[in-house]
């Protein structure tokens, strides 16, 4: 069966919400993605000629009480006309499907941690943090940039103790514009998700990241556990750009 995909405006405060929908959305998360995002998709509308609800929602309808919620006049909508028994097949299969999908949780950690920041994604800090957990706990060195251990072994036998001093619970800026927070990335999220906004997230990094091509294009937010590890990024960083280059903004 072929159905009209023609996009119509439709007045907002001219559509009915499905009666009994089984669905429930969170609509704060659907009114802040569409604050931030804009309307990018149509809801499904039917037009009521086998049911007498004209413009009842089929799909969409937390969309289309986000708009409400945010003061739209007019919403994008594709409308059907459809009897009560397709419409409720449509619905149900509308929410099933998107159920069944599952998640590479690698690849949304790396597409969440390539964002400046999470706002308007659906996702906050604390998300994050749960995805992380539960990739370490499936493989807790798979997920490190490097596993810590030989990188531990690396910096001692080419570097011995680093020159700056780093403590648990500091925070460094490096340039003017990356952050390194020394914390434990599942346990202590609340030290660093408050630096994430307008920055790219690198867990464990690389201790010549900032003296990367990438470390210039970017604004970095680093989380880093290990004070040894820690002091030898802020030592590589400094022998390039200077000792003024990092300066300690918390921490004892």
């Amino acid at each position: 069966m072929a159905h009209d995909l023609t996009v119509h405006h439709i007045p907002v405060g001219d559509l009915a919400l499905l009666p009994g929908n089984p669905r429930q959305g969170d609509i704060g998360a659907v009114s802040e993605s569409m604050r931030v995002n804009g309307v990018y998709q149509p809801i499904i509308v039917n037009r009521g000629t086998h049911t007498g609800r004209p413009f009842e929602v089929i799909a969409g309808n937390h969309r289309a009480q986000a708009a409400q919620q945010l003061g739209h006049d007019t919403i994008p909508a594709v409308i059907l006309d459809v009897d009560d028994e397709q419409a409720t097949r449509i619905a149900l299969a509308d929410n099933r499907t998107s159920d069944l999908a599952t998640y590479d949780n690698d690849a949304l950690v790396a597409m969440l941690e390539n964002l400046p920041d999470l706002t308007g994604t659906g996702y906050d800090g604390d998300d994050l943090d749960d995805l992380l957990s539960a990739l370490d706990a499936e493989d807790p060195s798979a997920h490190h940039e490097e596993n810590v251990g030989e990188a531990l072994a690396h910096a001692d036998a080419l570097w011995g103790e680093p020159r700056h001093e780093v403590r648990h619970g500091d925070v460094w800026e490096l340039s003017g514009r990356h952050i390194l927070v020394v914390a434990q990335l599942h346990d202590e999220h609340e030290k660093w998700t408050p630096h994430l906004v307008g920055r790219q997230f690198y867990p464990y990094p690389d201790l010549f990241l900032t003296l990367s091509q990438h470390g210039t294009d970017h604004d970095m937010l680093l989380v880093q556990p290990n004070t040894y590890l820690a002091g030898h990024l802020l030592d590589k960083h400094t022998s390039v750009h200077g000792e003024d280059s990092v300066v300690k903004l918390e921490g004892k």
